[in-house]
Parts: structure tokens; sequence; C-alpha cells
């Protein structure tokens, strides 16, 4: 059984360095679909996500290991994360699991934003948002860390923290919440 935290880290590894783990050759954060005979590169890769615009096959990096090497859900969380059986392949993978997750690092000042998601505060539209728009449960925005916050300009965002396989936060994307709906 692999515990839900393993689960979400292995989810948040950046989806670039999984394709190439699996030799896909990426360009410009896309590569030829693997689902489809792909003449041009479909298949979109963008932080922890994947998606292909011609058939439409989309998700996270365990689904990618899982579609592209035809494995059960819980083999691919042991390829992904070197506990497997696979040997010689999960040394490799360690080693490509710790230059990107020391790459990430270097190229964002966690310190900067790492108190925000200590005591998350989360203002009205986010609840509106999260808990009405999108029907999450306290316990899912809590257990993800979601905050928000309001700029010098008075527009509401709401901050999504993105954790590398040892906990450590790599990343942050904020969600604009002052949209217009039809």
């Amino acid at each position: 059984m692999i515990d839900k935290l393993k689960i979400q880290q292995l989810r948040s590894l950046p989806i670039v360095g999984v394709a190439k783990r699996l030799n896909l050759t990426v360009s410009h954060k896309r590569c030829l679909c693997p689902f489809h005979d792909d003449q041009r590169p479909s298949l979109y890769l963008n932080k922890n996500l994947y998606h292909c615009f011609v058939c439409e096959a989309h998700g996270d990096p365990i689904s990618l290991v899982q579609k592209v090497r035809h494995l059960t859900f819980t083999d691919a969380c042991h390829w992904l994360d070197g506990s497997g059986t696979l040997t010689a392949e999960n040394t490799q993978l360690s080693t490509v699991n710790s230059q990107l997750s020391t790459e990430r690092r270097t190229e964002f000042n966690a310190s900067r934003y790492s108190r925000f998601f200590e005591h998350p505060f989360l203002s009205v539209p986010a609840q509106d948002f999260l808990f009405r728009e999108r029907h999450l449960s306290p316990q899912v925005i809590q257990y993800c860390r979601l905050n928000s916050y309001r700029d010098s300009h008075g527009t509401h965002w709401l901050q999504i923290p993105y954790y590398d396989l040892h906990g450590h936060l790599i990343g942050v994307q904020s969600r604009y919440l002052d949209y217009k709906k039809d």
C-alpha cells in the first residue's frame, strides 16, 4: 500500500522530467504523443500535467507512466519513486528525481513564499470558488495548503503550492479569482 503523501508527491513531479525519463523527446514542453500516430508534437507538458490536443489524453506523472509503460497504478508509483523491482532503472530514476528537485530549488526562492503556507488563509472569494464552484472539501483544501491574498489593486488571488518528493516547496501557482461569470 502506498500512502497518500507519497502519491501526492509523485503527482507533483515535474512532468517534463518524467517524460524524458520515459524516453519521450521533449522540446519546448511539447513532444509527440505516444498514444496515437502523431506527426507533429501534440502532447503538451505543463508543470505536473500533460494533455494531448489531438487524442485528448491527459493526466499526471503517474498516469503517464501507467499508459506509456502499461503498468498498474501501484507499479507506476514504484517506478516513479524508485522502490520497485526495476533496480537499474530505479537507481537512474532516483538520480533524475534528485536532479530535478535540485534544479527546481535553484530556480525558485522558496523562503520567499513558504511562510504563506504555514497558516493558510482563504478569503471570501477563494472560499466561494473552492467550496461553491469547485465543491472541494475543507480537508482537501487543508491538505493542499491552499492560500489566498488580495494584491495592491484589490484583486483576489488563490495560491497553490507545489512540493517535491522530500516536502520542499518548489513552486507556487496563482489563480485569478476576480473573473466575470457568464
